[in-house]
């Protein structure tokens, strides 16, 4: 099966090759279950084939690119795979055993078949993950979350062994790329949400990448409920992921309109459990009344370092921020009792665009989280009506409040004004009019803008 599923992707003549393997991921996705697709493929070859490999592949998939500076592992990829090549000078057993885990230290070529010197097989068989050396997660921790999330994905184990190391070296973790780190967290997000968080608190791995994280354990999620900051936070995206699967199921007359949602980014999901990491900061006790006076507002200054620390992107970096930032909106909107006005609701959706309904599922998610009596104090009917209002507003009422711009700024450089926030608080002022319906045209929004620009 797998010489059948990797033949479209290997060049005829690497069969030919003397000590030349295939190894790793592919191998223990195939052992586990033969339907699984295949992604990438890892090889492994004496250093004697480089120019023969090099050739076949390039002849392939055209030049390949350096993807590991340590192992000299060159990819050579197309829109369907991914293939990275390393070489070793001695032979494949001393390869495999430098490798994370068993399940992953099994190498297959044609001419000889499996070679397990580590029982790698016996492993996956007993669904469970070991490491290879008894100093695996000390020579690369972020090991750790790779080992969390192949356990996720395939309902595994962590044995014992690779427990008692992991709880011993996690601590060395932040000191590896954040790129890397960051990127097994979005493998692992994009499995599910909960289930990875959930596991990186309970090794208590979480902690040493958000150091605020320690604080949600001794803080309360609220006056009246048990439950601390991070159990709410955890039952808060535990939910939010079962309403996002099926929204229909919580808005059955909305139904027709969810199939046009794009499905979130996995990092929506780090968002949300991070929504209330102000609440210990804080926390103010009077009496028997616990509030938490802003804690939506400073809660990403508490982790910004760490995640420009493990790179995030911009658009990654801004969105969390505004997810922790304006996770309260929606309860904002509901707790006002009156309809929102046609500014009130523009100014939401215009704020936090793509992510409108993203922060709907949230307050519900958010609220949902607290015990049953809570929930439903929170919940009321004029709560709910505020989502109904919001999904109408977003599905049906759209283009008025949300036009398409009638100009951008690089219209007005154009014409030759200087570039500036002047400029962007100019645009915003017209859209706000063109909401209210004081500007209808092109034209109208032209004259204003030159009377704002030129201090007329």
């Amino acid at each position: 099966m797998l010489e059948k599923k990797i033949k479209n992707h290997i060049p005829e003549n690497f069969s030919k090759l003397d000590d030349a393997w295939i190894v790793g991921g592919v191998i223990r996705e195939m052992l586990i279950d033969s339907k699984n697709p295949v992604k990438e493929i890892d090889i492994a070859a004496n250093i004697k084939n480089r120019e023969e490999i090099t050739e076949m592949f390039t002849a392939s998939y055209g030049k390949g690119n350096k993807v590991n500076k340590k192992f000299e592992t060159i990819r050579f990829h197309d829109d369907e795979i991914n293939i990275d090549i390393t070489y070793f000078k001695n032979n494949i057993k001393k390869d495999l055993l430098r490798r994370d885990f068993t399940l992953n230290s099994i190498a297959w070529n044609k001419k000889n078949g499996f070679f397990d010197p580590l029982s790698g097989i016996e492993d996956i068989k007993k669904k469970k993950i070991n490491y290879c050396k008894k100093e695996s997660i000390e020579d690369d921790p972020v090991r750790i979350l790779r080992a969390l999330r192949i356990a996720l994905k395939h309902n595994f184990s962590l044995s014992d062994s690779l427990k008692k190391q992991i709880s011993k070296k996690k601590y060395l973790i932040t000191q590896f790329p954040g790129e890397r780190i960051r990127g097994e967290m979005k493998k692992g997000f994009e499995i599910n949400a909960f289930e990875f968080s959930k596991s990186m608190m309970e090794i208590e791995i979480f902690e040493n990448l958000f150091e605020a994280w320690k604080k949600t354990k001794e803080c309360k999620a609220n006056s009246v409920s048990k439950m601390n900051v991070e159990e709410h936070s955890l039952k808060t995206l535990e939910n939010l992921e079962k309403i996002i699967a099926c929204p229909k199921r919580y808005y059955p007359a909305w139904e027709e309109h969810f199939e046009k949602l794009d499905k979130p980014k996995w990092w929506m999901y780090l968002g949300a459990l991070l929504h209330d990491i102000g609440k210990p900061k804080t926390i103010c006790i009077n009496g028997e009344k616990t509030t938490y006076p802003r804690h939506a507002q400073i809660g990403f200054s508490l982790i910004e370092k760490d995640i420009e620390n493990l790179k995030f992107s911009k658009e990654e970096k801004n969105g969390i921020e505004t997810i922790i930032s304006n996770h309260l909106r929606v309860s904002q909107l509901a707790n006002n009792n009156d309809t929102p006005t046609k500014r009130a609701t523009n100014k939401f959706f215009r704020n936090l665009q793509e992510l409108s309904m993203f922060f709907i599922f949230l307050d519900l998610a958010d609220a949902s989280a607290y015990p049953k009596k809570i929930s439903k104090e929170i919940l009321t009917k004029n709560h709910l009506k505020i989502h109904d209002f919001l999904f109408d507003s977003f599905f049906l009422k759209k283009e008025k409040i949300m036009p398409e711009p009638l100009l951008n700024g690089e219209d007005l450089i154009q014409i030759g004004y200087e570039q500036g926030p002047l400029i962007g608080k100019t645009l915003k002022k017209i859209t706000n009019l063109q909401i209210s319906e004081k500007i209808t045209n092109t034209r109208e929004a032209l004259r204003y803008a030159a009377q704002e620009l030129n201090g007329k």
